[in-house]
């Protein structure tokens, strides 16, 4: 066995350059695949929670949820690939650093192409709530859309260099995201509080609602400033990467997070049994509130409580929520 002490090893990377190059990029690239891993340990958990609570739901619900996991589950492999490329194979590699990682264009894709079918279902839900007005989702839809054109433009930046040239380009596709996070979060507020009634059983429900709309807008609305930030201050870095892996995660579990919430809504108020905040298959008739469980409706279920006026008042709310 040959002696550690007289083994020869390459010499050590300068400092500087270490600070300049590979923390920055190798950095945040790191710092990236391990905030989604735990984020992506949340998915997972939130996707188990909706299969096992909800097992009457729509087919068409069930293969969306089934769709924007597979999504979030190949975004996460590019991630942890993206920064294993750096670090790993080509660490110490000086040329590498000024290259884009594989596997960051794909990671771009996937996690626009999640921005898309996110939006698109919230967009479906203020479609429904507005009593299937078309003008605002339609706004979001465009929105969406365009996020998707700006951000794919980038897929031809193969260097740091190029890519910090055309930063703007990930700013105005950002911007459109979050516009488009924010008008979902501003319409959907607005019906649920034209829907109060003065009662405090529909009203307490109604406000949870907006509570739970508002929060789920301003984490991604965060994330999404975060990553204008970074882009403008860092451009020649990975620190981007970051939020950015984060989006998907957002999208995902904002979608998870409102269907598995509504069991708890369902408990929170007296007079109400159910509460199915979302479904992508078709409008349902409140005739009957049980078939409507049974065939994977959308909107609030209430039962016969004994007054009338919480019933009317229910109605109208969940005409709105349908």
């Amino acid at each position: 066995m040959s002696d550690p002490m007289s083994m020869s090893f390459p010499p050590a990377l300068p400092a500087s350059l270490i600070d300049s190059f590979i923390v920055p990029n190798g950095g945040g690239l790191l710092l990236a695949a391990v905030f989604s891993n735990l984020f992506y340990g949340i998915t997972i958990l939130q996707t188990y929670l909706y299969y096992d609570r909800y097992p009457r739901d729509s087919i068409y619900l069930k293969a969306y949820v089934a769709l924007i996991t597979a999504f979030d589950t190949a975004q996460q492999v590019f991630a942890i690939y993206s920064a294993w490329w750096y670090l790993v194979p080509n660490y110490g590699n000086l040329a590498s650093t000024l290259l884009v990682p594989p596997g960051i264009g794909e990671d771009c894709a996937i996690t626009v192409s999640m921005g898309l079918l996110v939006q698109g279902f919230f967009a479906y839900r203020v479609w429904t709530m507005s009593g299937r007005k078309s003008l605002v989702p339609i706004v979001i839809v465009m929105l969406s859309l365009t996020q998707f054109y700006y951000t794919v433009k980038l897929q031809n930046s193969s260097s740091i260099v190029t890519l910090a040239e055309v930063a703007w380009v990930a700013n105005v596709g950002i911007s459109c995201a979050m516009a488009g996070d924010f008008l979902i979060t501003a319409a959907m507020c607005y019906y649920l509080s034209n829907a109060r009634s003065g009662m405090l059983r529909t009203d307490k429900l109604i406000n949870a609602l907006v509570l739970y709309t508002v929060n789920t807008g301003l984490l991604t609305s965060i994330n999404a400033i975060c990553c204008i930030v970074l882009t403008t201050v860092f451009p020649k870095s990975f620190w981007l990467s970051i939020p950015f892996c984060l989006v998907s995660k957002c999208y995902v579990n904002s979608v998870l997070a409102t269907l598995n919430a509504r069991e708890r809504l369902r408990n929170m108020s007296s007079g109400v049994t159910a509460m199915h905040t979302s479904e992508l298959a078709r409008p349902w008739s409140c005739a009957n509130p049980s078939d409507a469980r049974r065939n994977g409706a959308s909107g609030v279920h209430f039962v016969n409580t004994g007054d009338k006026g919480i019933r009317s008042k229910a109605s109208e709310v969940m005409s709105r929520q349908a």
